[in-house]
């Protein structure tokens, strides 16, 4: 697969191509994720959104120590015996930590974290694109890359999202990067020592993220070590102790945070790991498995991508017994060998959501960006003229692109139109509303995400009415929430209902027109009154109706609601 010609053109002495490219998709990727960069927290996945925004914004308010050294507080509890403050063991909350550190000194702002995001998601594409350079010295090949990484709708949505993938993927690429440089010039430790930092942070952010330490052991230099082992001693010994952060603050956050906030569940095995309860094998051979990823790699690659990926892999796959001997090719096959146990080991987990396909994405993007070179330059061998090869390159990319950015673009559009209206109504009531010791029961599931408007701490669903009970009286819950699903859990469960009816007040009530109709979205209930859900109309006769636009990526729509108190 030579490239003299194009690499020529690219590294033209007059006008570098290549960073003229590069800067292009650069703006791109920018523009792309720019988009609702100050929308409410109500779309897609907006509960992850909602546990590391509120983590922020606790560390901005209480500091970053108070239950632990970075030991995180959410809003976000799962069940009501959790530490009343939020205080939880989790992975190292890099993205919670520097929002966190920009709210103390500018306030809490929506803009301000998502900015964050997207700069981890920005420095991606760059290193990714440096990445496949140091590996494989192909200009082409690394521009396609970048490209991909520029449009790709798992990165470009989710940079809109709060969540540590963004930073944990840009470590992980750039750490790569250090590697990939290390693996040229063995002699330079400190490249070594700066892969092992990054690897560590990426990991340490996104436990999932070591899946880029089989790529590095299939390329590791074994036989240039071993040749004069002594040499390398005091450099492995450096850098076993900067990549010892993530074991250490695994155990401790395993083994000595989780038992100390959660010790009255050990019992009940909630703070234990088998690793023979991960390894599933069954959900590979399970039909609903495989259907739901079809579903999650149409939203993150396009099945038109990930076709394209699967051909670059078989034509890899004819080149990698060529190159048995070149860095760039037994980085790549590690990092296959690497996705398919990560299929393996986690398999529960990439059912639940799109998300966790992220470390494995720069590899799928790679492939298809692979596919791509590949035919540009055998389209290329038929062609004698040798000044016509840049413009075989340009047609063959260009037909690619313009054949995966309408799937990309139908792909980011299903996710951002995933949308929850009303939770930014009702948490800015709650906020507007509340005493400082209050809380708030919720319908669990998408409807997290109102928390953040909230800024109090909230459960979800009771479930049964003790837990409720227990809620109001040990914990102060003076507040229900009751969002689209959550109304059969609450108003339509007769035990639940007449506790309701009896303790509760409707304070607002939100709902959409279908057909000159009012459908019910949400209500919000205030402990204290009594509530007649066959009086509703009579609540709301004579209230003002306020109305409130929202965006789906093909134009407006409104919700209505109305404040009763």
């Amino acid at each position: 697969m030579g490239e003299k010609t194009i690499f020529d053109f690219f590294q033209s002495k007059k006008l570098n191509y290549s960073i003229i490219l590069l800067v292009f998709f650069l703006f791109m990727g920018f523009y792309l994720r720019f988009y609702h960069v100050d929308y409410p927290v109500i779309g897609y996945h907006n509960w992850k959104s909602a546990h590391y925004l509120t983590e922020a914004r606790n560390f901005a308010d209480e500091g970053f120590f108070k239950a632990g050294f970075f030991v995180p507080l959410r809003d976000t509890m799962n069940q009501i015996n959790e530490q009343p403050n939020g205080a939880h063991a989790d992975t190292f909350p890099l993205d919670p930590i520097i929002i966190g550190f920009l709210f103390k000194f500018f306030g809490p702002s929506l803009k301000l974290a998502r900015f964050v995001e997207i700069l981890f998601s920005m420095g991606s594409i760059l290193a990714f694109y440096l990445l496949i350079k140091e590996l494989f010295n192909r200009e082409i090949l690394a521009l396609m890359c970048a490209f991909l990484a520029a449009i790709n709708p798992l990165f470009v949505f989710f940079t809109h999202n709060i969540q540590v993938v963004n930073s944990a993927l840009f470590f992980m690429i750039l750490g790569s990067y250090f590697y990939a440089k290390w693996l040229k010039n063995i002699k330079k430790s400190k490249l070594l020592v700066f892969a092992a930092l990054f690897i560590a942070i990426s990991a340490m952010t996104k436990y999932t993220f070591v899946v880029i330490l089989l790529p590095i052991l299939f390329s590791f230099p074994y036989k240039k070590i071993f040749k004069n082992p002594q040499k390398y001693y005091s450099v492995f010994v450096i850098v076993l102790l900067v990549a010892s952060i993530f074991p250490a603050w695994f155990l401790y956050s395993e083994k000595i945070i989780k038992p100390k906030l959660v010790g009255h569940l050990i019992d009940q095995g909630q703070t234990k790991y088998e690793l023979s309860s991960l390894i599933d094998f069954s959900i590979i051979a399970d039909k609903q498995f495989w259907l739901t990823m079809k579903s999650y790699v149409a939203d993150n690659f396009t099945l038109r991508g990930m076709s394209f990926a699967i051909f670059g892999l078989a034509v890899f796959l004819a080149f990698f017994w060529k190159n048995l001997d070149k860095e760039g090719y037994k980085f790549m096959m590690g990092y296959f060998v690497g996705s398919i146990m990560f299929l393996f080991v986690m398999g529960f987990k990439l059912s639940g959501h799109n998300y966790h396909q992220f470390p494995i994405a720069p590899f799928i993007l790679f492939m298809i960006a692979f596919l791509v070179e590949f035919i540009s330059e055998n389209i290329n061998q038929f062609v004698k003229d040798k000044t016509l090869h840049v413009i075989v390159f340009f047609t063959i990319a260009i037909l690619f692109a313009g054949l995966l950015w309408g799937p990309s673009k139908d792909s980011r559009d299903r996710m951002y139109n995933t949308q929850f209206p009303g939770l930014d109504i009702a948490g800015n009531y709650i906020n507007i509303h509340k005493e400082d010791t209050d809380r708030v029961m919720h319908s669990s599931g998408q409807s997290f995400g109102f928390l953040w408007n909230a800024n109090m701490p909230g459960y979800k669903g009771p479930g049964k009415l003790e837990n409720l009970q227990k809620a109001e009286t040990e914990f102060n819950v003076n507040w229900l929430f009751v969002y689209q699903w959550g109304i059969q859990n609450y108003l339509q469960d007769p035990i639940i209902l007449e506790h309701i009816k009896q303790n509760y007040r409707l304070v607002q009530f939100g709902y959409r027109l279908n057909d000159n109709q009012a459908v019910p979205i949400f209500f919000v209930f205030r402990k204290g009154g009594t509530f007649d859900d066959q009086k509703i109309n009579d609540l709301l006769a004579g209230k003002p109706i306020h109305k409130t636009q929202y965006w789906f990526t093909s134009g407006p729509y409104e919700i209505y609601h109305v404040d009763i108190e």
